[in-house]
């Protein structure tokens, strides 16, 4: 037995070793959120703390585009590419990215004009949040490129420079008591501007003047399904869920659920270094040593993430109260249950996001976006919650919805594997009743 708890130790050992510098990373961009997050939930009330969150939920929306669409094909696709065919396809995946990043802003913008003419209070921010969508895509892109690469030193520098400033400046602006939604907007996009400029510098060698178009519609043949669940799964109904909540009990309601989510960052950095790191390895390990080998990863990483990550869930749901009051100040403390509540859901979102990683490796999408799809059922769950128990409702619409996509993710894993078995066998017997024929002829 001590042999065995020496064998696991020295196994989680090698294993942080190995994701040093991309716990590192993470642990970084989680750290500097974090700490901005709790400086601008300090300094605004949370009504406008609850706006912020809103439009910052806009923001995201079209990270999480960019991600399934643009960085999650490179990370996957662009892991198999060597020499002039991997920086013709960066290059290709650069030009859809800026694409995107620019229809982003402009959207941003239209939508701040409409804000303006009829007189609501939210134009400005949304005036912010163009440019923040604009840099913050294109610093993303930067640092995911240089995961696909393995760069994952240059990739934590990167992030030093860009979270780094943001940090200090939204520090600055707190302390000066003029920290406001749309300057922390502002604040944003300047660092990952700067951030960007370095990224190109970084990858001036992965990119050329040419590139084919064939390739950005290989990157959506991959990317579509994501984006689809996306669109379906998380933002129809998670995300619709908040401004549901926002809407039926007012815009504090957001604000409270973005301060507890981000309680939870240290959680999420593991989360986000197996969601990053994991399709790109589990892929080199099909295609150059077989499933046998994928199995054999994905159990090692299982065997780290899910203590791990169920441990801190437990230890904050337990904390509650006290952490509340700690982080945010005695406004926040009256919502410790949904603290607790809200542990659960994120210890079944982590293990979904590891769950669609390795359907990324297994370039099986499509299940991806059907898990998405399950999870809108949770929309009128929660709306029908809500009223019943507040904002304690949506949160337990959270958690049936987060259980309902991670039993199909892992039968649709299941599956595949089953049937590579099959396949498998099927074509070991054909080869061996060959054989024995050959045999019987001699």
């Amino acid at each position: 037995m001590a042999a065995r708890f020496q064998q696991l130790g020295a196994f989680i050992g090698s294993t942080m070793q190995k994701h040093l510098w991309p716990i590192a990373d993470q642990g970084l961009i989680a750290a500097a959120s974090f700490v901005t997050i709790v400086f601008i939930a300090r300094g605004l009330s949370i009504e406008e703390f609850g706006a912020y969150t809103l439009v910052y939920s806009l923001i995201y929306f079209a990270s999480s585009m960019q991600a399934s669409l643009i960085t999650q094909p490179h990370n996957v696709l662009g892991a198999i590419r060597k020499g002039e065919d991997y920086v013709r396809y960066t290059t290709a995946t650069a030009v859809g990215q800026v694409a995107l990043a620019t229809g982003s802003a402009l959207l941003a913008l239209g939508a701040g004009a409409v804000a303006r003419v009829f007189g609501w209070e939210v134009a400005p921010i949304l005036f912010a949040a163009a440019p923040a969508m604009f840099a913050w895509q294109m610093q993303e892109f930067v640092r995911r490129v240089l995961y696909t690469e393995n760069r994952i030193l240059a990739a934590f520098v990167n992030d030093l420079l860009a979270y780094g400033a943001q940090v200090f400046l939204i520090a600055v602006l707190w302390h000066q008591e003029i920290l406001t939604a749309s300057a922390a907007l502002y604040v944003l996009a300047g660092t990952c501007a700067l951030s960007t400029v370095l990224g190109c510098w970084q990858l001036r060698a992965s990119v050329c003047r040419s590139f084919d178009r064939a390739m950005l519609w290989e990157n959506w043949h991959f990317g579509k399904w994501v984006a689809g669940g996306t669109i379906v799964g998380e933002w129809l109904s998670a995300q619709m869920l908040v401004f549901i909540a926002a809407a039926m009990l007012g815009a504090a309601a957001a604000g409270v659920l973005r301060a507890i989510h981000t309680l939870f960052g240290p959680a999420r950095i593991l989360a986000q270094v197996f969601s990053i790191t994991l399709p790109t390895r589990l892929a080199r390990a099909l295609a150059d040593e077989g499933p046998e080998a994928f199995q054999v990863h994905l159990r090692q990483t299982l065997l780290v993430a899910i203590p791990v990550l169920g441990s801190y869930c437990m230890l904050v749901a337990a904390l509650a109260k006290p952490l509340l009051q700690l982080v945010f100040g005695e406004k926040y403390q009256e919502y410790n249950w949904v603290l607790v509540l809200y542990a659960a859901s994120a210890f079944l979102t982590y293990l979904w996001m590891i769950g669609t990683a390795v359907l990324r490796a297994q370039r099986l999408t499509r299940p991806i976006f059907i898990s998405e799809v399950i999870y809108l059922f949770i929309v009128p769950l929660g709306a029908l919650l809500i009223p019943l128990w507040g904002i304690h409702g949506l949160v337990v619409g959270l958690i049936a919805g987060d259980i309902a996509a991670l039993v199909y993710v892992v039968w649709a894993h299941l599956r595949c594997t089953t049937d590579a078995d099959i396949v498998r066998q099927d074509l070991l017997d054909t080869n061996l009743a060959g054989v024995r024929a050959e045999g019987a002829l001699r």
